[in-house]
């Protein structure tokens, strides 16, 4: 890229996500990153493992927002 061209980058958090971290979804939803791990022990939330990682669906924190945990 010449020095004359500008990148239009977007910004990470203007991309609709599908998975959220456990630390993530505990920011989004406003409660502490233990009380999210008390949840999923409990299969209270719907989580899916990638690898190492444990995430939850975006659909599962719309669930949640709207009627609470199970």
């Amino acid at each position: 890229m010449s020095t004359n061209q500008t990148a239009t980058l977007t910004p990470k958090d203007s991309v609709p996500r599908a998975m959220y971290s456990l630390k993530e979804t505990a920011q989004i939803l406003n409660v502490s990153y233990r009380a999210i791990q008390d949840w999923q022990y409990a299969n209270r939330i719907k989580t899916v493992k990638l690898g190492r990682r444990v995430m939850v669906p975006a659909a599962e924190i719309d669930r949640i927002a709207v009627e609470g945990v199970k």
